[in-house]
């Protein structure tokens, strides 16, 4: 997976420069040519480093499906779409932009490596700017360009890599069964009643979202101390459905969110479990906001049932 990083830190005066993970030359920075064809826009530091909390922890943890063991950037109006996944779960975050342009045919999606992504995500942790984000595409190759008055990045990456098509992937509202409207730190305190049951080697989670009791049920099985079960109280639309996961996806997910967020777990007939962003556990607690709403989601596959 040809993947470079090199990093310019200047501090005053002073600059530094450090080679990171797939460290390149400084020819790359010459090679990076301003007659590419280029997609510019500006976008939050802490925006940009949300959306790669949400979605790194999903991509392959080796470089056995190298497109897997990558975040996939898409342009789109107002936000850059960011989608990672292992072939077993995947997420989706967005972060949203401003001043975008585009020039020669410009590239609408580039794969960078997750190695690369996880090493910028700790740089731009202690960062509070606006980011000018650059993506471009030349006979030089491919390059991923981010740059504050203090920060140059720049980030090269495979312009051949094909991502999957969530489109068809992510189950459309109509094929839910049923779904539960949650505040996140309700479930964390339901988490914290079976998480000592967590079974390290053999993690399993039975997840029953019963509507006729308004309630989901948490069930962890280990093979030692036998199973602890919980629950909370929720809103529903729609049936009982339940279904088995590997807790560490749910985990996952639900650590990335803020605890006093607001979201929805919701299952499909074929088990599959949807947990998205923005949707208020009580209609009287619905917030509005001028910008657009782009839904963050993560979409885990089921384990076979014992």
């Amino acid at each position: 997976f040809p993947v470079t990083i090199f990093l310019v830190m200047r501090c005053g005066k002073k600059q530094h420069r450090l080679k990171l993970p797939h460290a390149m030359d400084t020819e790359i920075l010459e090679g990076w040519r301003e007659d590419s064809a280029q997609r510019t826009c500006r976008v939050k530091a802490a925006d940009l480093e949300r959306a790669l909390r949400r979605t790194l922890p999903f991509t392959a943890p080796d470089d056995s499906r190298p497109v897997l063991k990558a975040i996939c950037f898409c342009f789109q109006h107002g936000c850059i779409q960011l989608t990672g996944s292992d072939g077993y779960a995947l997420a989706v975050s967005h972060a949203h932009t401003t001043a975008s342009s585009a020039e020669n045919a410009a590239p609408e999606t580039v794969v960078v490596h997750a190695d690369e992504l996880k090493v910028l995500r700790k740089i731009l942790g202690s960062c509070t700017d606006t980011l000018t984000l650059t993506v471009s595409s030349a006979e030089a190759g491919a390059a991923m360009h981010l740059h504050t008055d203090d920060m140059d990045c720049l980030i090269s990456y495979d312009g051949t890599l094909q991502y999957l098509d969530i489109e068809h992937v992510v189950p459309a509202e109509s094929e839910l069964v049923s779904t539960a409207h949650i505040r996140v730190s309700d479930f964390g305190e339901t988490w914290k009643d079976v998480k000592s049951f967590l079974d390290k080697e053999r993690p399993r989670l039975i997840l029953v979202l019963d509507a006729a009791t308004q309630q989901i049920k948490v069930t962890l099985a280990n093979s030692e101390k036998g199973e602890a079960q919980s629950a909370l109280a929720a809103t529903f639309d729609g049936h009982w459905i339940g279904g088995t996961f590997n807790p560490l996806y749910l985990l996952n997910a639900l650590n990335a969110l803020s605890p006093d967020g607001l979201g929805t777990l919701a299952l499909t007939a074929e088990k599959k479990l949807v947990i998205r962003t923005g949707v208020a556990a009580r209609s009287s607690e619905l917030v509005t906001n001028s910008k657009p709403e782009y839904r963050d989601y993560w979409l885990i596959m089921p384990m076979k049932e014992a």
